[in-house]
C-alpha cells in the first residue's frame, strides 16, 4: 500500500470506555468485510460509475486542454462550488501552490465564494487579458456559479473592452441544455461533458478533478495509478485500510461519538481534508443520522483546538495525517550573538520538528484514551493523493452501507436552493414593478 492506516487500540483496554471492546469492533470489521464484497459486486457490474479511473486516450485530452490553457495564460480561475471547486483543490493543495506562481506555471485560484470583498479582492488581482475562467457545475443551473460567471465574464468584457478571446472561457457541465450550456453557446465557449452519471462530490478522477491538476502540472495518470492501487486491494480484499476506517467510524456512532476530527500535519493534505468533510457531511447525513467531520490543522490547533479535544468532552474521534513535502531539508539556525537555545531546535530540520509535533499529539491523545488513528504516506506525491483519495472515497461508500443509508444523494440541500431559486424570482418580481 502507498499510506500506512494503524488504527491504534489502546483505548480498548481502558476498563469500560465507552462499553467498546476489541469484539465488538471486530464485529463490525466482520460486517464491513460482507459489504466490501457487495461493492466489489456492484463495481464489476458496471453499478458504481464513481469508481471507474480515466482510460489513456481521456488522460490525453485533458492535458491536452491543460497545455492550451497553460500555453496562453497567467491567471486560470476555477470557478464552481462544492465538489466542482474541493475535487480539484485536494490535488492542487499537494503542490503547496495554489495561489503563487512557480517558474512559468499559471497561479490557480478556486473560487467557491459570492462573498463581495473576495470577488472585488480577484478583480484587483488578475488582469483579464492574462485570465482563463474554467467553470464547474454538473447541472449547470447552479445560481452560486451562474453569478460568478456572470461576474467575470461582465468584469472581463469591461476591462478588455472586447468580447472574451476563443477559448478564455470553458465549462464543464453534463451533456444536457441548462442555463450554463446556453452562456457558453452565446459566447462561444468550450464546454466538456461531465459524466452525468458522476456527482459531484465523487467526480475527483474525472476532469472535474483532473484537469485544474494538469494545469498544475501533476501527473494525472500517477493520481490515477496510486487510486487504481487502492481500489484493487480492496476489491481484492488484501488490504483493511477501507475496512477498518469504515468499522471504526460505526462503532464511534454506536456508541454515542457522531464527531469525526481529522488532523492533517501535512499543509498539502489540508485540500484532501476539506473534501473528506463534504463526502462525510453530505453522504451520511441523512434521516437523523450522521457524522460531523471537524478539520484541524497541525501544528497550529495545538494552540486552539487541542486543549478541547484532550480535556473536554469524549465525543469525538481522530484521523491524523502526515506526509513528507518532497522540498530541501530546511535547518534552523541561531545567529552566533544569540544565546544558546537548550531545546533541541538548533541543528534539527524543519521536517524534524515537524515530525516530532506529530508524535506529541498521537502520544498526547493516546494518553487521555482518544479513539485515534493515524494515516501516513511518507512523500506527498501523485500516486499518493490519489491512493488516499481513493481510500476515502471507498470509506465513505461502506460506511453508508453500515448504516444502511444511500451515499449518493443530497435531499436536503435541494430544500435550500429551492427557497434561493424562489426568493431570486421574488425579487425579480419586485423589481419589474418598480
Amino acid at each position: 500500500m502507498l499510506y500506512d492506516h494503524t488504527i491504534h487500540a489502546g483505548f480498548f483496554d481502558k476498563e469500560n470506555f465507552l462499553g467498546i471492546s476489541r469484539d465488538f469492533f471486530q464485529h463490525t470489521v466482520l460486517r464491513a468485510h460482507d459489504l466490501m464484497d457487495e461493492i466489489a459486486t456492484e463495481f464489476k457490474a458496471g453499478a458504481l460509475p464513481w469508481l471507474e479511473l480515466p482510460n489513456q486516450e481521456t488522460l490525453a485530452s485533458i492535458c491536452e486542454i491543460a497545455e492550451q490553457l497553460k500555453g496562453r495564460y497567467k491567471n486560470i480561475l476555477i470557478l464552481g462550488m462544492g465538489g466542482a471547486s474541493l475535487c480539484g483543490q485536494v490535488l492542487v493543495s499537494l503542490m503547496r501552490r495554489p495561489f503563487a506562481p512557480y517558474g512559468k506555471m499559471p497561479r490557480i485560484y478556486f473560487v467557491d465564494t459570492l462573498d463581495p470583498s473576495a470577488i472585488t479582492d480577484l478583480y484587483c488581482q488578475i488582469n483579464p487579458r492574462e485570465t482563463a475562467f474554467v467553470v464547474i457545475s454538473k447541472s449547470g443551473t447552479t445560481v452560486e456559479t451562474l453569478t460568478q460567471l456572470s461576474l467575470f465574464y461582465t468584469f472581463t468584457k469591461e476591462v478588455t473592452g472586447a468580447e472574451p478571446q476563443p477559448g478564455q472561457f470553458m465549462m464543464i457541465s453534463d451533456p444536457k441544455p441548462s442555463p450554463l450550456r446556453d452562456f457558453a453557446e452565446a459566447i462561444k465557449a468550450r464546454v466538456e461533458d461531465h459524466r452525468p452519471e458522476v456527482g459531484g462530490r465523487f467526480a475527483i478522477f474525472t476532469n472535474v478533478g483532473l484537469l485544474p491538476a494538469a494545469i498544475a502540472s501533476m501527473n494525472i495518470q500517477n493520481v490515477c495509478e496510486g487510486a487504481n492501487e487502492t481500489l484493487a486491494h480492496c476489491l481484492k480484499g488484501t488490504s483493511q485500510s477501507v475496512i477498518e476506517g469504515a468499522a471504526m467510524h460505526v462503532v464511534m456512532l454506536e456508541r454515542g461519538i457522531q464527531q469525526s476530527v481529522m488532523m492533517s500535519y501535512s499543509d498539502g493534505l489540508l485540500g484532501l481534508v476539506d473534501w473528506v468533510r463534504q463526502l462525510i457531511a453530505e453522504s451520511l447525513g441523512k434521516g437523523g443520522k450522521g457524522i460531523t467531520p471537524i478539520k484541524a490543522k497541525g501544528t497550529m490547533d495545538q494552540h486552539s483546538q487541542l486543549q478541547l479535544f484532550l480535556d473536554g468532552p469524549k465525543d469525538k474521534w481522530f484521523t491524523v495525517l502526515r506526509g513528507v513535502p518532497i522540498i530541501p531539508h530546511l535547518e534552523i539556525e541561531i545567529p552566533k550573538q544569540c544565546k544558546p537555545w537548550d531545546n533541541g531546535l538548533v541543528g534539527s530540520t524543519l521536517a524534524e520538528v515537524v515530525e516530532i509535533e506529530y508524535q506529541a499529539t498521537v502520544n498526547a491523545l493516546l494518553t487521555k484514551g482518544c479513539p485515534l488513528r493515524t494515516i501516513n504516506c511518507g512523500y506527498l506525491d501523485e500516486y499518493r493523493i490519489g491512493a488516499l483519495a481513493m481510500h476515502f472515497m471507498l470509506e465513505t461508500m461502506l460506511v453508508a452501507k453500515l448504516m444502511n443509508i444511500n451515499a449518493y444523494d443530497q435531499p436536503a440541500v435541494e430544500i435550500g436552493k429551492r427557497f434561493a431559486l424562489d426568493l431570486l424570482a421574488q425579487k425579480a418580481r419586485e423589481r419589474t414593478h418598480v
